[in-house]
């Protein structure tokens, strides 16, 4: 508890569940929040990623997430462009990987905007055809990918709801819907697979309360 906290009369002791870990974040944050779970796959058991920025993956994430003992039949051959460089071929760096290198089968919540999917940035496409295939999250465990219509990018942060409307959309920041509105559904589908992952684990939380 920070002292601001315990000045508010609140307080986080005995209300966290450590054990049962979701890390989350958005474009660069969201590619970190891959990175964590690909180095200490231990401490986490779902994951939800807000239009991940991929490029900004350690390479052995890339390849740790797109490789090919993870795809079964599926073929993204045309789909993977830009992902490895040049100096590091995706066929070889799969043969080589060993099974510590796999990336962990985790819950996952995949959302993107419908700008970034429109400019297939972050690899959205992929990430789309791996659902359809059933590659996101464990078979036996969950795994959504959903795009928020008609919202850009900026709108999965408060800074489209801080700035005035107009001024959003004139210079590309905010979408052609309220970006309260946008930023209700963003919430209302992470919340949701929140509860899911937790009903699956049979997670009971600590009831909250004040001090």
């Amino acid at each position: 508890d920070t002292e601001e906290v315990v000045e508010a009369g609140l307080t986080f002791r005995g209300r966290l569940e450590r054990n049962h870990v979701t890390v989350m974040g958005h474009s660069f944050g969201a590619a970190t929040a891959f990175t964590a779970v690909h180095r200490r796959p231990d401490l986490y058991e779902a994951i939800v990623a807000h239009e991940p920025a991929t490029l900004w993956m350690p390479i052995e994430v890339r390849k740790a997430y797109f490789a090919k003992g993870r795809m079964g039949e599926f073929d993204p051959k045309e789909l993977v462009d830009g992902l490895f460089p040049d100096d590091s071929d995706k066929e070889e760096g799969d043969d080589k990987s060993s099974s510590d290198d796999a990336f962990p089968a985790i819950d996952t919540l995949l959302l993107f905007s419908h700008e970034w999917r429109e400019k297939q940035w972050g690899h959205s496409h992929l990430f789309e055809a791996m659902h359809r295939e059933g590659l996101v999250g464990p078979k036996d465990g969950v795994g959504h990918f959903a795009v928020i219509a008609e919202a850009h990018h900026n709108e999965f942060s408060d800074t489209c709801m801080l700035t005035p409307t107009w001024l959003g959309r004139s210079v590309g920041a905010t979408g052609s819907r309220n970006p309260l509105e946008t930023a209700r559904e963003i919430h209302e589908r992470t919340v949701a697979f929140l509860a899911e992952t937790r009903a699956r684990h049979d997670i009971v939380l600590p009831q909250s309360g004040t001090k």
